[in-house]
This record gives C-alpha cells, sequence and structure tokens, in this order.
C-alpha cells in the first residue's frame, strides 16, 4: 500500500513588489510536498490579467511586464500534482520606467508603512516639479546644476498632521541635491476680526500654504463646535480679509482651504464675532447738569463698542421730526454743554454714529433723556405803602437762588389820574437780588399807582434779558 502524499504552493517570488515598465522578471514557485513518491513534479499553469509568460509549464519562469500601462497586475499560478490541485495568486505594482542622467529624478514617495502616496507635489527650489501618481511616482526634468533640495508637499494626505512623508530615489543622478526637505500645508485661519455695526464684521484671514491653495470656503455655525455649519462664500486664495453681514447677533465662522487636488482641509479654529446692531450710550447712565438757565450739560454712559463707531450726536425730539443739535463728537466723548434759557424743556437722545454713517433711527420712551430747565421765578409777597410825603415804599421777598446769571428785579410803574393815564413804563431795574426795597419818591395826591414787579436774568451772551412773572399791586394817594 502506497503512502499518502501531501502537496500545496508555498509561494510565488517576483523580484519585487514594483515592476517598471516593460521590464522582464524571473518568477519562481515553491512546493511542499510531503510524502514518498516515484512521480514527476507538479504540473504549473501560469496566469496573469496582463503581460505574457515565456512558458507556461515551468516552476520558475519569466514575466514581462506591459509598457503602456501603470497600476496592479494579477499574477496567478496553478499547480496540480496527483489529483491535487492548489492555486497562489500575487499581486505586482507596474510603475513608470525611472529616468536616468543629470538634470532629471525620479523615485516613489510613500509613507512608514511603505504605502505609496499619490497626488504628492514635488517641486524644486527653482520651480520645476511633478505629481506623483497612484504608485506614488514622480518623474522631474530640467534640473539645474547645483539644485540645493527639492520641496515635497502632500496634497491626498495634506490635513494629516501625523504624516511623516518618506521617498526613495530610484533613478537618475541626483547627488547635486542635498537635503530634502518635507512641507505639510496648514489650513488657513481667521486671525482677528472687527465688527461694524449694524451687524457686519471684516475678518482677517492668515493663509498658512498660499502657493499650493486653490480657494477657501468660509463657513458659519450655531456655536464653537461648529453644530449647524452652513458655506457663507467662496473666497479667492489670496483674500485676507471678508466683509460679512448676518441676520443673527452672535456668529462663529470657520475656513476650510482646497488644494490644487480638490480635497479640503478640515475646518479652522471656529471663531465667535459678536455682531453688533448700532447700540446707542446706556439711557441708565445719561442725564442733564443744569449749570445755570442758560446752560446744561447731557452726560451719557458708554457702552464698551465705541471702538466699532465714528462718534455720537445729540438730537431733539420735535413735534415736526428730530433737530440735530450737535456736531458730530468723537467716540470717547461723554457729555455735550447745550444752551438753554429759564424754564426751557424738550426730549433728547444720544445717537452713536458707526464708521460707516449707520445709526439708530427708532428710539425708545426709555431712551429719551428729559431736559427741565428751572424757571425764572419773581420775588414773593410783593407790597406797597404810601408815607406822609406821598413817596412809595415798596417790599418785597427776595428771591433765594444762587445762579450765576440772576440779575437782580425790574419794577413798572402805571399812573391814572383824573384825566389821563399813563401806560407801563420801566420805573427801575435793581441790579441785586438780594435787595428786598425800594422807594418811589415821585408820587402825587390824588393819582392811583400800579406797580409790577419780575426777577430779570441776563445770559452770558447777548441773547437779551429773561423777565420771569410778575406780581402787581395798585396804590392811591386821593
Amino acid at each position: 500500500m502506497r503512502k499518502r502524499v501531501m502537496f500545496s504552493i508555498v509561494s510565488i517570488i517576483p523580484d519585487g513588489d514594483v515592476i517598471a515598465q516593460g521590464k522582464s522578471v524571473n518568477i519562481t514557485a515553491t512546493f511542499s510536498i510531503t510524502g514518498s513518491t516515484n512521480e514527476p513534479g507538479p504540473s504549473v499553469v501560469w496566469e496573469s490579467d496582463l503581460g505574457t509568460f515565456e512558458s507556461s509549464n515551468l516552476v520558475s519562469t519569466i514575466w514581462t511586464a506591459p509598457k503602456d500601462f501603470i497600476g496592479d497586475a494579477k499574477i496567478k499560478l496553478t499547480a496540480t500534482f496527483m489529483g491535487h490541485t492548489d492555486i497562489a495568486e500575487r499581486v505586482v505594482r507596474i510603475v513608470k520606467t525611472p529616468a536616468a542622467g543629470w538634470g532629471s529624478l525620479s523615485g516613489y514617495v510613500h509613507n512608514a508603512n511603505n504605502n505609496p502616496l499619490s497626488n504628492v507635489i514635488i517641486v524644486t527650489s527653482t520651480g520645476e516639479g511633478d505629481t506623483t501618481d497612484v504608485n506614488g511616482y514622480f518623474y522631474i526634468t530640467a534640473l539645474p546644476q547645483g539644485e540645493s533640495g527639492l520641496n515635497f508637499s502632500n496634497i491626498s494626505y495634506l490635513w494629516a498632521t501625523e504624516l511623516s512623508p518618506q521617498i526613495e530615489v530610484t533613478g537618475g543622478n541626483h547627488q547635486h541635491l542635498g537635503n530634502i526637505i518635507f512641507t505639510t500645508s496648514t489650513p488657513a485661519e481667521i486671525s482677528s476680526f472687527q465688527v461694524i455695526p449694524e451687524r457686519h464684521a471684516i475678518l482677517n484671514i492668515e493663509h498658512k500654504n498660499l502657493n499650493l491653495i486653490n480657494f477657501h470656503e468660509l463657513y458659519r455655525a450655531d456655536n464653537l463646535n461648529g453644530d449647524g455649519a452652513k458655506l457663507v462664500q467662496i473666497i479667492e486664495s489670496d483674500i485676507t480679509e471678508i466683509q460679512v453681514q448676518e441676520e443673527v447677533t452672535d456668529a462663529f465662522y470657520a475656513l476650510k482651504s482646497i488644494p490644487i487636488n480638490g480635497q479640503k482641509s478640515p475646518y479652522s479654529e471656529w471663531t465667535h464675532v459678536p455682531l453688533v446692531d448700532v447700540i446707542d450710550p446706556d439711557p441708565a447712565g445719561s442725564f442733564f447738569i443744569y449749570n445755570n438757565f442758560f446752560s446744561a450739560t447731557l452726560n451719557w454712559q458708554l457702552t464698551g463698542y465705541e471702538d466699532y463707531y465714528k462718534g455720537f450726536r445729540v438730537v431733539e425730539d420735535l413735534d415736526t421730526g428730530w433737530a440735530w443739535v450737535s456736531p458730530l463728537l468723537g467716540v470717547g466723548t461723554q457729555s455735550y454743554q447745550l444752551n438753554t434759557e429759564p424754564g426751557q424743556t424738550g426730549n433728547y437722545y444720544v445717537l452713536a454714529i458707526s464708521i460707516n454713517d449707520l445709526y439708530n433711527t427708532i428710539q425708545s420712551e426709555e431712551q429719551k433723556i428729559d431736559l427741565n430747565v428751572p424757571s425764572l421765578l419773581p420775588p414773593g409777597n410783593f407790597d406797597g405803602r404810601v408815607q406822609q410825603d406821598y413817596s412809595i415804599r415798596l417790599f418785597w421777598e427776595p428771591v433765594t437762588n444762587n445762579d450765576a446769571w440772576y440779575g437782580g428785579y425790574a419794577i413798572e410803574k402805571k399812573v391814572v389820574t383824573d384825566s389821563s393815564t399813563i401806560d407801563w413804563e420801566e420805573l427801575t431795574r435793581i441790579p441785586t437780588s438780594v435787595t428786598s426795597e425800594f422807594t418811589d419818591v415821585v408820587a402825587d395826591s390824588g393819582n392811583v399807582y400800579h406797580y409790577r414787579i419780575s426777577s430779570v436774568a441776563y445770559p452770558p451772551e447777548p441773547r437779551g434779558v429773561f423777565y420771569s412773572e410778575t406780581d402787581s399791586i395798585s396804590l392811591s394817594t386821593k
């Protein structure tokens, strides 16, 4: 009885995983046969989806890669021995034929795991370059003598921070190249911003690898996590600032950079941009200080957005509409002095003016600042007495007011006789408000004398004389 024989294909071993176009390689098969037999070796059949074999029934054979193909090829071996069949397959990679000679360089770029890196842009310091194919192959011509280095910019893996590109130069005289420099790219980012009411902002863009980028995309999200991110606009690769306008008052922006092979970067860091309306000074901190009858100072409280403004203007709300009261006031201004009159009233607002001349045209009752200048009061308890010489002594209680422009009193007189009436004429002006009496020495018997008194104020600039209401008495010398 014959012993049982075990058979299997152990391996098929090409000369290498990577074969250049048109290159012929030896391929050998190794078998494992267990048991005793006098049978001849296995019968074999070599197959490939590309290329040809010199013989299809040899344990060792020659295979030639096609000259016009780049990519993966499958080699298949079918072996039969004593009725048993075993199959082995191997995939080889066909690449461009490496160049040789001065002024040219070719090779492969792969990662640490020996996987090819495609779409790697390889650029010399003088601008010549190539992009690796699916097998990581590159071929650069027209290298000048004395070239100092190569820059490798990986586009397929452009945004992978753990990338460690490696190069294997397989052809060409490249001793003059010196050091090889690997560069990876970083997305552009929003470096700063400037808010412009109403709800405008200028975003400043910082570029990292401008020469590798086709364009950028600007996104807006609901929060710093990027939730609800939506594309806002497409930006040219060299743009350094963008103006945005939104309906929302809080926006979150980030960029994606799009390189020449179209692979988008991840989002840059999300930036919170607090878009603002034109915010007027806080009405709770706005008020008038009455300096005197003819001057009142309007004060207001800053809001913290002054850097976004051109300045402030004070307006008065009239029945016919707004009236500008002040010129444009600087952004740090917190007060404005108005010229007033005794007893003047009015409604005023302080408006913030943005750098693009926008301002809030809708003012609420809460933002109104009321002006109520104190009135000019007449003296009190005005009275008189006819004396024995028919002079008339007038007396009153002085006004207690320390206003610098209080100018004393004006006394007027009207005389009624049996035959005529002398209408009101100013009898005297008393220049001090602390005086409390006056004697009219020109009085005749048989007449009726009417007197009236008022307080007087003189403004600091020529605007006429201001009188209070009057208090009147009548005395008879009959």
